[in-house]
């Protein structure tokens, strides 16, 4: 009887440095890594590996190529499968219980893997047909006692109004 294997595929990150945020952006490109996993008497073996990432469909038709099942993972943690292997809850991974089993891969699908950012972080992609977003105001009173000190502003600049309201005693 031949080992049950299985083909991970799971879509690569990119990070990049955004000067406007002070920080880094992580990306999705539509690119996928993949690795094949054969099970056998020792445990899982890891197997051959993609060299370079490719788009979704030719990486889960390469993985397709070595593997009774493939497991697909995107970058917005959405998981699917392919193969009889993975339609039982937990075949992923034998460590975890999952309550169902993965999504059926659709190959229509591969048309949304383009470049672009996680789900979570789609709202930085505001454009002119989005509405504004409205200014915070906060009124700001130091407790009493506080001295301000303003010297370290730069010369010329007026001094902020700011008052500090002390949002700890409601009484």
């Amino acid at each position: 009887m031949r080992p049950r294997s299985i083909a991970f595929v799971t879509e690569a990150e990119q990070w990049m440095l955004d000067p406007d945020a002070a920080g880094e952006d992580r990306w999705l490109p539509g690119l996928f890594d993949a690795h094949v996993e054969t099970e056998g008497d020792g445990g899982a073996d890891l197997g051959e590996q993609l060299r370079q990432p490719l788009p979704v469909a030719e990486a889960i038709a390469w993985a397709r190529e070595r593997a009774d099942g493939v497991y697909i993972r995107d970058g917005d943690e959405r998981e699917f499968g392919i193969g009889t292997a993975l339609e039982q809850p937990g075949a992923a991974d034998a460590d975890e219980e999952d309550d169902e089993p993965l999504a059926p891969w659709r190959d229509e699908l591969a048309a949304g893997y383009v470049r672009r950012r996680p789900a979570d972080e789609r709202w930085k992609d505001r454009g002119p047909g989005h509405p504004p977003i409205a200014p915070l105001r906060a009124r700001l009173t130091p407790p009493a006692g506080w001295e301000v000190d303003w010297s370290a502003l730069p010369a010329g600049q007026p001094r902020p109004d700011i008052q500090v309201a002390d949002f700890f005693d409601q009484t």
